[in-house]
């Protein structure tokens, strides 16, 4: 049950996410939005941080490049899901991001060797069905969509990666994820300026402190649960929250082969995720961060 109630409190943090970026708008460019969230959360976690790890700043050198490639992937990532909040609905944007353990299925195939059995293969044929009935390729949000998909890919290969090097983390090192995340992305404030900023701050603050607040809950869940539950809670709580707060907030209200679709895209996910969970032998995932947070 500890576990559980923070998994569950990331996965309304992140459902947040997606209505602060719908109410910010396309007035704030979205590489400037996804620097400003990325520092906010940054600052946030910073915070925070000190009162839960107070060892947070020690790490070895030898992980320094391991960090910067992680937080590389999570700006590219980041900045994906939020164009694509922009461009698209937030149900279609929040369920397609959740293709990503279908994604991780065929980087770990290919790169890390692991079987894919039939039972997978038949649950991602479900999840694709899934994915047709949601009929992501319509014009008028096709591109939003694509960038849905982009970011649960980064999402997928950055959690390939961190399996592959064996990596483990505490709560303290999203501080350095963060830290590098937002240098790699914090150029694009000046490069594509600050308009729109002024009049959407709030909404901006509450992405970035969501945002931070989101990934500390994660973590510590991460210290009672296994990673592969966590992704299990978060893949129903999230949309369920999101596409509820968008129709609240937003009069968003999905279509029904959106739900339809969705519904049997989450059911594949979660039905993958306990193949898994039965596979897990070997290498302890027990605290690998599922970049499915984004």
């Amino acid at each position: 049950m500890k576990g559980v109630v923070p998994t569950v409190f990331s996965s309304i943090a992140l459902a947040v996410v997606g209505v602060a970026v719908k109410l910010t708008g396309e007035s704030v460019h979205s590489l400037s939005l996804s620097a400003m969230r990325l520092f906010l959360a940054f600052l946030t976690v910073l915070i925070i941080l000190p009162f839960v790890d107070s060892k947070f700043l020690m790490i070895k050198k030898s992980d320094l490049p391991h960090y910067v490639l992680i937080g590389l992937l999570l700006a590219f990532s980041t900045s994906s899901f939020v164009a694509s909040l922009q461009r698209t609905t937030i149900a279609s944007a929040v369920l397609i991001i959740f293709t990503a353990p279908f994604f991780l299925m065929i980087f770990s195939h290919f790169f890390l060797k692991e079987k894919v059995t039939k039972k997978m293969i038949a649950i991602t044929l479900l999840a694709f069905a899934g994915i047709v009935i949601m009929n992501p390729l319509q014009k008028e949000q096709l591109f939003g969509n694509a960038l849905a998909f982009s970011a649960a890919i980064f999402g997928a290969a950055t959690t390939a990666y961190m399996r592959h090097e064996e990596k483990t983390h505490s709560v303290g090192t999203i501080f350095w994820f963060l830290l590098f995340a937002t240098i790699f992305l914090m150029p694009s404030i000046f490069i594509y300026g600050t308009a729109g900023v002024t009049e959407n701050i709030h909404w901006i603050l509450l992405l970035g402190v969501f945002t931070g607040i989101a990934y500390l809950f994660y973590t510590e869940a991460l210290e009672y649960l296994n990673a592969v539950i966590t992704s299990m809670i978060g893949m129903v709580v999230e949309p369920l929250v999101a596409i509820f707060l968008a129709f609240i907030v937003l009069n968003e209200v999905p279509t029904i082969p959106t739900m339809i679709g969705g519904g049997l895209l989450i059911f594949g996910g979660v039905l993958l995720q306990e193949r898994i969970l039965k596979k897990q032998k070997g290498f302890n995932i027990h605290k690998i961060i599922w970049f499915q947070k984004r």
